[in-house]
């Protein structure tokens, strides 16, 4: 019993740092650019922002995304699926650092259904680009990112 009592502050030290010992990481869309677009289809790279809060270094195993188009023929609320995928990329991000991630997304334009449509009538479109990354070390995780935004297609002319 005497043993366990000396063992107390020890164990209750450890477990009370380990509970603000990992700050989530945070992961940001930064910006989607064309890469390509051509007669059935094109290329678009994301952009993520990965920022590490704590004081060690984190270790990506893989991203998993999604990317929607609105297809305003229906709703306000109907999205399309136009690719989805997993990209299994290493990477380190440094205590206090932030590091940019770049995913290629291909797409076809068979792909967006009736939203097409809207699409080039209107000149442009609303998109989501939604998934996670996935934490190797020192905990395993996933940390979520999603954003909504509008790709204007005059740019690219």
């Amino acid at each position: 019993m005497n043993k366990l009592l000396r063992f107390a502050p020890f164990a209750a030290l450890v477990l009370g740092g380990c509970s603000h010992a990992f700050r989530e990481p945070e992961v940001n869309l930064v910006k989607v650019t064309p890469n390509g677009i051509g007669l059935r289809g094109g290329s678009v790279a994301v952009q993520l922002e990965v920022h590490n809060p704590n004081s060690f270094g984190l270790r990506t195993e893989r991203i998993n995304y999604n990317f929607e188009v609105l297809d305003n023929s229906k709703s306000d609320t109907s999205w399309v699926s136009v690719s989805k995928g997993v990209i299994d990329k290493s990477l380190e991000v440094g205590g206090g650092d932030r590091t940019i991630i770049e995913i290629p997304i291909d797409f076809r334009y068979d792909d967006f259904g009736a939203a097409a449509r809207s699409i080039m009538d209107r000149g442009s479109f609303r998109y989501r680009v939604s998934g996670d990354v996935q934490l190797r070390e020192p905990l395993k995780r996933l940390i979520p990112f999603r954003k909504t935004d509008t790709f204007n297609l005059s740019i690219i002319r």
